[in-house]
């Protein structure tokens, strides 16, 4: 019933042909500064499990989910799955399945360094693809950055779609979130009743931009709420509002200071 808690100042490699398992209240917590190369799957009973692969920040440390590494927190309720690193692979084959009502979390281990959802940025870059979104197998929230909205590099959305179309996709930032359709599709969409969840709200605020301008694809799509909470950062722009199919989702926005630039299709 204990945690298991392993910690480096060099690389963390975890491979193995069987399931390393924290039962009972255990947590699963691997901590490196220069990296973690998972060929392993990691199975706590309804606890959460915390991989950070730079824990000295210095912008160096990759975490590496191989095909033999399923993460799992038992398949109940409870158990998030908290990822940090300066770059992450999941190969195909490698899963995360959180409970129900937990949350999976994506976080870049320097705060000031940018982040790339829906497309591939290259090695040395952090960056989620369609394909690696794909192996998120359940959670109840998807969430990119920290409660606490610390990061304050750019957060990219490319043409992106949840995995989990009811689900809750949730974004903090204190820097710019950015919503790139490339002309060519919704820059992020949940595919379903998902709510999107979009926070701004810390410090002097972030912003919300859009990279394509008034166009025919939505920027943010969903069945259910849109909502976009921020201070005094802009969202959108005159020449770059921010669009939304308006028969599909329901939208709120919050701001106490920034100019709000939207459009409908």
């Amino acid at each position: 019933d204990g945690n298991t808690d392993i910690n480096s100042d060099a690389q963390i490699s975890v491979s193995s042909t069987g399931s390393i398992t924290a039962s009972g209240t255990g947590t699963i917590d691997l901590s490196a500064d220069e990296g973690i190369d998972l060929n392993a799957a990691l199975t706590t009973a309804g606890q959460d499990i915390t991989l950070d692969a730079d824990a000295d920040a210095d912008a160096s440390g990759t975490l590496d989910i191989d095909a033999n590494g399923d993460l799992s927190t038992g398949g109940g309720t409870g158990g998030d799955i908290v990822l940090k690193s300066a770059d992450l692979t999941i190969a195909a084959g490698g899963t995360l399945t959180a409970g129900t009502t937990a949350v999976i979390e994506f976080s870049t281990s320097n705060v000031t360094s940018d982040m790339l959802i829906g497309a591939d940025a290259g090695a040395g870059n952090y960056d989620l693809d369609d394909t690696e979104l794909a192996q998120i197998q359940a959670a109840d929230v998807i969430r990119f950055g920290t409660t606490d909205g610390a990061a304050s590099g750019t957060m990219t959305f490319r043409t992106a779609t949840s995995p989990l179309s009811s689900e809750e996709i949730e974004i903090n930032s204190s820097g710019t979130i950015t919503l790139d359709d490339e002309g060519s599709a919704i820059a992020l969409a949940t595919g379903g009743t998902g709510t999107i969840d979009i926070n701004l709200n810390f410090g002097s605020g972030g912003t919300l931009t859009v990279t394509n301008g008034d166009n025919t694809f939505a920027d943010l799509s969903t069945t259910n709420l849109i909502d976009i909470d921020g201070t005094n950062g802009d969202i959108g722009s005159e020449a770059n509002p921010v669009q939304f199919p308006t028969a599909d989702n329901r939208l709120q926005i919050t701001t106490t200071g920034g100019n709000i630039f939207i459009a409908g299709l």
